[in-house]
């Protein structure tokens, strides 16, 4: 019976390589795998009470990152906050000031499963012209709350030729 495929010395040899490479992947114990940010995002035309984003956290995680953009800023400027209930019944608070109608922060929090975050966003000026805000960020759930793909070696070794 022969094992090695093809008719000359070197269509066997590609053959061997590939059932060796084969072979060398099913004896690793460790796999590698992505987990993406999770965007959190909302658009608040004219926002009632200040309010542009409320979000529940399902699971602990951390907030990596968030964005703002303001269609119609004040001149004067807003007032942005964010308040992190967390599930212990604690808070945290945290505002700023800008004029800019492009706002990026870069939070780095750890998240509890059951916090609730409030995104706050007010004119320095009461009656000034404040509309139109967009409001973004990203969140990375814990790895221990995902799902299982089971993938077949067969299913890996198609990818890896389809590659060639």
């Amino acid at each position: 019976m022969k094992i090695l495929k093809g008719d000359t010395l070197e269509d066997q040899m590609k053959h061997a390589d590939i059932i060796l490479s084969r072979l060398n992947r099913r004896k690793r114990k460790v796999a590698k795998g992505l987990i993406t940010p999770y965007p959190i995002s909302s658009f608040a035309d004219f926002p009632v009470d200040g309010i542009v984003l409320r979000y529940m956290f399902p699971v602990d995680g951390e907030l990596l990152f968030g964005g703002m953009f303001v269609d119609q800023m004040p001149k004067e400027g807003v007032d942005i906050t964010f308040d992190l209930s967390l599930a212990n019944n604690t808070s945290r608070s945290e505002s700023m000031f800008t004029k800019s109608n492009v706002f990026t922060v870069r939070p780095n929090i750890e998240i509890d499963s059951g916090s609730r975050l409030t995104v706050s966003v007010v004119a320095r000026v009461e009656g000034s012209e404040l509309s139109g805000i967009w409001t973004s960020l990203l969140w990375v759930p814990k790895v221990s709350e995902l799902i299982v793909r089971k993938v077949l070696v067969d299913e890996l070794d198609k990818l890896e030729k389809s590659e060639e």
